[in-house]
């Protein structure tokens, strides 16, 4: 089957993967080839209907892991401020001061969970050291 290369937009590629010759392909760049390969199949011999459907379970596939990557970095920072309960963080104050205190109890504010030290709530970038 032939494509037209007008049709498809290039890959994405990391200057690591370009440089061992292999290509990242993001699931838009997927879904064009997909799309470019059905439009431009002969009518005569149209696309076997086991790879069509290959394809698409293989897009579903790149879907799910995307999600599931998302929801393992999200955890992550969540793990991160968990352990921080019970110990001592130092920060910088607006004027310029040192300050310090345990850390009593994660808060979720506006969307973000934050620490509660002392009588301050801090983002986990806020955070200088942790004890």
């Amino acid at each position: 089957m032939l494509i037209n290369p007008t049709a498809v937009t290039s890959t994405t590629a990391t200057p690591s993967s370009a440089a061992s010759g292999k290509q990242i392909i993001t699931g838009d760049d997927f879904m064009t080839l997909l799309v470019a390969q059905l439009t431009n199949q002969d009518p005569m011999s149209p696309m076997d209907s086991e790879a069509f459907i290959s394809q698409l379970s293989q897009l579903e596939m790149v879907s799910q892991l995307s999600d599931i990557k998302s929801i393992l970095q999200s955890t992550g920072s969540y793990t991160d401020l968990v352990s921080t309960l019970g110990r001592t963080v130092y920060w910088t104050e607006v004027d310029g001061s040192s300050a310090s205190g345990e850390v009593t109890a994660l808060v979720e504010y506006a969307g973000a969970f934050m620490l509660h030290a002392g009588d301050r709530l801090l983002n986990f970038s806020d955070i200088l050291m942790i004890e």
